[in-house]
């Protein structure tokens, strides 16, 4: 999916080598200082790696964070994930609300997110 005026150009542009195997290890850091100075994109991609342990462990509970960060700011990505652990994707971190998880991924749809 491309969102009119989004990209992952600033995560390759602050990480050398980001897509590089032995350069995982700086992606996750680099998110996070990101995500923490407002940077909504960095809060979702910080939530993916989070969720399915891209460079960093499985945790679903940094993962709920970094995309309540995301939606919060505004991030149409970060809205659908976190409707998606509403809708009890995100294991047992969090109790199952559908009119919740609607509502973020209404969020989503109406950006244009084919898949909300």
């Amino acid at each position: 999916m491309v969102r009119a005026g989004v990209s992952a150009a600033p995560v390759m542009a602050v990480v050398p080598g980001a897509g590089c195997a032995q350069e995982r290890s700086t992606i996750v850091p680099a998110l996070t200082r990101m995500a923490e100075a407002g940077n909504a994109e960095a809060a979702y991609h910080l939530g993916m790696a989070y969720q399915t342990g891209g460079g960093v462990a499985v945790e679903p509970e940094k993962a709920l964070a970094a995309f309540r960060l995301a939606a919060e700011r505004g991030d149409p990505l970060g809205a659908y994930k976190l409707g998606c652990f509403y809708a009890g994707q995100g294991g047992d971190v969090l109790a199952p609300d559908l009119a919740l998880a609607l509502r973020y991924k209404m969020i989503a749809a109406e950006a244009g997110y084919a898949l909300a």
